[in-house]
């Protein structure tokens, strides 16, 4: 039987120390942005700088703080007990204490994804088949970080590959689809129908998709006001980011900073 106990985001800041602590679950810790060191079992003094998580039996003493300003971190709790049948990553952590597991960054940036979806399933209401998602989840999370699982590689953007980054660097200011199709040596219309068939969609929609993923990585990881936000993604008036938002996020700005604000 496991038991969830809480799954959230907060941050870190430099003057916070967490601990010293001895908690009697499983502490699965993610750093998301940042750098912090946790010193374990009173001497071990473990750096992790993101992406790097930490799995903490229970029954560890551990003391944490944040060595850059700020930090972005989750925490998953959870308990394992009873003889019910668990998932192997789960089966094989069961009545473990005093003890820890440090994961590699190369597996841990495999597994954020399904490190914030987990996260996101803790605030729907709980149901069997709800408890049985997130038990697979979270034993999918530890496969992913402990390595046992093959990593799959984004698709790749062909012959545009090198777009992307050209288009990071000038977010900030307003982009023709004209000027992508230049740098291309294309002409527009040619730029659009090939980079359509590429990508699976237009190159607007595209560099739309662009704008928001950096604006909720900011909103995230820095304290940047919302404002100065919108322009770093190439919107000079707020209003503009909350369209955007509202289209691929679904929710407005300052609502989704508000979802990674706390952490005890």
């Amino acid at each position: 039987m496991i038991e969830f106990l809480r799954h959230d985001y907060g941050w870190f800041d430099e003057t916070r120390i967490v601990g010293p602590q001895v908690w009697p679950h499983f502490d699965l810790l993610f750093v998301h942005s940042g750098q912090i060191v946790i010193q374990l079992l009173n001497r071990h003094d473990v750096t992790l700088k993101a992406p790097r998580a930490v799995l903490i039996y229970p029954k560890t003493h551990f003391t944490g703080r944040s060595v850059t300003r700020v930090s972005r971190v989750s925490i998953q709790h959870f308990m394992l007990g009873g003889r019910d049948r668990l998932p192997l990553p789960l089966l094989s952590r069961r009545g473990k204490t005093s003890g820890f597991e440090i994961f590699e960054s190369r597996d841990c940036q495999s597994a954020e994804p399904d490190v914030s979806r987990a996260i996101g399933l803790a605030t729907a209401r709980s149901t069997p088949l709800l408890h049985d998602l997130r038990t697979a989840l979270l034993a999918l999370e530890l496969a992913q970080l402990e390595g046992s699982l093959p990593r799959v590689e984004p698709r790749e953007m062909g012959e545009f590959s090198a777009l992307a980054p050209w288009l990071m660097e000038n977010l900030s200011r307003p982009i023709m689809v004209e000027e992508m199709a230049l740098r291309m040596g294309l002409s527009a219309s040619h730029f659009r129908s090939r980079f359509h068939q590429e990508a699976g969609m237009s190159p607007a929609r595209y560099l739309r998709q662009l704008r928001a993923r950096e604006a909720q990585r900011l909103l995230r990881d820095t304290m940047l006001p919302i404002k100065r936000v919108a322009q770093m993604v190439g919107y000079p008036e707020l209003p503009h980011l909350h369209r955007l938002f509202l289209s691929q996020v679904g929710s407005t700005p300052a609502a989704y900073r508000a979802r990674f604000a706390n952490l005890c």
